[in-house]
């Protein structure tokens, strides 16, 4: 308040940090709680008792609430739905709050106003949301919950339970509050009827599920929640299908996985099937209350009818399904991928979900069932529908970039694989939608050296050239996923062997590099990268045969020194093409000036805030000096690189004191001390 005024002493004022706050109760009765069962009966009850009353008591009732004032009888509020339009705003206010305050600073308040951790604050927002008898209500406080989630996930991450703890720590705090929030959202999706409310409850389960960390808690955390929201998995509203999929998208997404979890996503059909049919809506089921605007209920079939348990399903796809032993999300997923009546949105979160499932823990459950996976993703990616096709070629590009570490199964998986996907992909190249044309250039750059070595002549040159006719594309996106395909396929042993191809990839890599768009020239610098790499291992392979490097390597030397001031994306991966560059200059008998090209990579190994680009320039910089620097350096660097050794052996102040006596010598040369020790390094 006083701050800069003369006078008064120039304090900065301190940042306020929340301390433990005693919410005042409330004054009266609370909130009654939501009627759990079936509200339609008591509702037409309602209805009945209001149409017997008498003429007499509908007089009174006007009589007391008619009057001459301005205020007319329409604008005249009950005191409940009065009360409610408090909340409503409350609610806001309080959505403001968490989406304005920094979470470091909300987060202290959590225990008090998001969840109550000592059961005696009443107002905490997760055990209102129980209370809530409006089902506007209930869905704003659930968005609410969810943004607050989202912002503390870095601190709920923190959160650890143990067993032998002499006091609560914050991390034990933190621990209560995440089973808190399990089991108000089990207990809400357990008895919630509204269709938008269970939308927004699931989806405050998907982002309470990443921020869980599962692998410090105790077990059991998971299990109470997970299976209120698998009742909802084929739910026949949509939008209540992609949250419940999302939530175990999340949950396949978790990066140390526990024995709970992977009990629950390895759970096979033949002890739970999900029917189709179930959660149809009648119009007998919808009851909206005509007399309170404000609250609108959507009932719907009883939940607990959703899991078709211990029953003999009569089903010819769950019979398939159990004959295979497959799990009940992957037989989901690919029900709803190869079910053109799903709707759209419901396939593609199918196919995200299946996506997330090719994990490094429970990769399996995929791998196991390759066949008949890509079977279901062969078709979708033929489809018209251009959303579906990409996604479905996502996951096979997934899927083939992750196959199985065990030695004695990886090569049988990518062979089953690739025998089944490759003229599907191979059509796709030439598909008239840019995505579809971008996702089969990155399908063939995951192509592993077991595959390629085993496909016939054709088939590999036939990979190569849609890849380099692809490098002409129209647009820029395809162009840079061949080129990082290109990129990728130079790093495979057989290929080395490949003389013309790597000559192919030499001048396109040239031309690449002066493109006009950027994305273009950072996977062009990524590929120069790889391509430089695999030059060094051919010129030391005496048994292949020699590549004319006289003819390339000036023009290479020429782009990359070039690319070397461009973007710092295209910077970080090209300054290491130009350190392999200049140190296969031994080689070639054409006298080539590196100067040019050490400048460079001094600039970028002193300047700059990216630690990457300074980082590859220091790298190649030491390369360049590890292998016959004498070969390659200019006369007047070899004198810098002389005087660096003596610099390395002499200390600091003698060197300062011997520098007006040198610097004369090295006019030439970039004399500033930094250069010698870069040098030295």
């Amino acid at each position: 308040m006083f701050y800069g005024i003369s006078g008064y002493s120039n304090l900065k004022p301190k940042l306020l940090r929340p301390a433990l706050l005693n919410i005042p109760e409330r004054i009266g009765p609370p909130l009654h709680s939501r009627n759990i069962q079936s509200t339609t009966k008591l509702r037409m009850k309602k209805a009945t008792n209001k149409s017997t009353l008498n003429n007499s008591y509908e007089a009174t009732v006007m009589n007391k609430f008619s009057s001459d004032s301005e205020t007319s009888d329409t604008e005249i509020i009950s005191p409940d739905r009065a009360s409610s339009r408090v909340r409503i705003e409350a609610i806001y206010l309080l959505h403001t709050i968490i989406h304005e305050i920094p979470c470091r600073d909300m987060f202290g308040y959590w225990s008090q106003i998001i969840v109550d951790t000592s059961g005696v604050h009443t107002r905490a927002l997760v055990t209102l949301i129980n209370n809530e008898p409006v089902s506007k209500l209930r869905q704003l406080e659930l968005g609410t919950l969810a943004e607050a989630i989202h912002g503390a996930r870095t601190f709920l991450a923190y959160a650890e339970e143990s067993d032998h703890s002499t006091f609560l720590t914050f991390f034990g705090a933190v621990s209560i509050m995440i089973r808190e929030l399990h089991n108000a959202l089990s207990l809400l999706l357990r008895t919630e009827k509204n269709v938008a409310v269970i939308i927004h409850a699931l989806k405050c389960v998907t982002a309470l599920i990443h921020a869980t960390p599962y692998a410090r808690l105790k077990p059991q955390l998971a299990v109470k929640l997970i299976p209120y929201c698998k009742i909802y998995i084929s739910h026949t509203d949509p939008t209540i299908r992609v949250a419940a999929l999302s939530v175990f998208e999340a949950l396949s997404s978790i990066d140390k996985c526990t024995p709970e979890i992977l009990s629950i996503l390895n759970e096979k059909c033949k002890k739970t099937f999900i029917r189709n049919e179930v959660l149809t809506f009648t119009m007998q089921s919808v009851t909206i209350n005509n007399h309170d605007p404000d609250v609108e209920e959507v009932d719907v079939a009883d939940v607990n009818k959703c899991l078709y348990k211990n029953e003999e399903c009569k089903s010819a796809d769950y019979e398939k399904s159990c004959d295979i032993d497959i799990c009940f999300l992957l037989q989901i997923c690919l029900n709803n991928i190869s079910n053109k009546m799903v709707q759209v949105p419901v396939r593609l979160q199918s196919l995200k979900l299946l996506g997330a499932l090719i994990n490094d823990d429970m990769q399996h459950l995929v791998f196991n069932h390759i066949e008949l996976t890509t079977q279901h993703l062969i078709e979708a990616s033929q489809e018209a529908e251009p959303q579906v096709a990409l996604h479905s070629c996502r996951v096979i590009e997934k899927i083939s970039s992750r196959c199985p570490a065990d030695l004695s199964l990886k090569e049988l998986v990518l062979i089953k694989l690739w025998n089944m996907i490759y003229e599907p992909i191979i059509s796709l190249t030439q598909s008239p939608h840019t995505n579809l044309r971008e996702v089969a250039c990155d399908c063939l750059g995951t192509i592993k050296n077991e595959i390629f070595s085993q496909l016939s002549s054709n088939k590999s040159i036939v990979i190569i050239t849609k890849l380099l006719g692809a490098v002409k594309d129209e647009e820029s996106a395809v162009r840079a996923a061949s080129l990082r395909a290109l990129g990728m396929l130079v790093t495979l042993p057989i290929i080395e062997e490949n003389t013309e191809f790597i000559i192919n990839l030499i001048d396109i890599v040239c031309l690449a590099l002066e493109d006009d768009n950027l994305g273009v020239r950072i996977k062009a610098a990524w590929a120069l990268a790889n391509l430089s790499d695999c030059l060094i291992k051919h010129t030391n392979n005496n048994d292949m045969e020699p590549l004319p490097l006289e003819s390339y390597l000036k023009n290479l030397y020429r782009v990359s020194v070039k690319a070397a001031r461009d973007n710092n994306k295209v910077k970080c991966n090209v300054l290491r093409g130009v350190g392999n560059i200049i140190h296969l200059c031994k080689d070639v008998e054409t006298l080539i000036d590196v100067s040019e090209g050490l400048q460079a990579l001094i600039s970028c190994a002193t300047t700059g805030n990216d630690m990457k680009v300074r980082w590859n320039a220091c790298r190649s910089l030491g390369f360049i000096m590890s292998y016959a620097p004498e070969s390659i350096l200019p006369p007047d660097w070899r004198l810098c690189l002389a005087l660096g050794h003596v610099a390395a052996r002499t200390n600091l102040s003698d060197l300062q004191i011997l520098w007006p006596e040198i610097k004369d010598h090295v006019q030439d040369v970039a004399i500033h001390i930094k250069h010698f020790q870069v040098c030295t390094i």
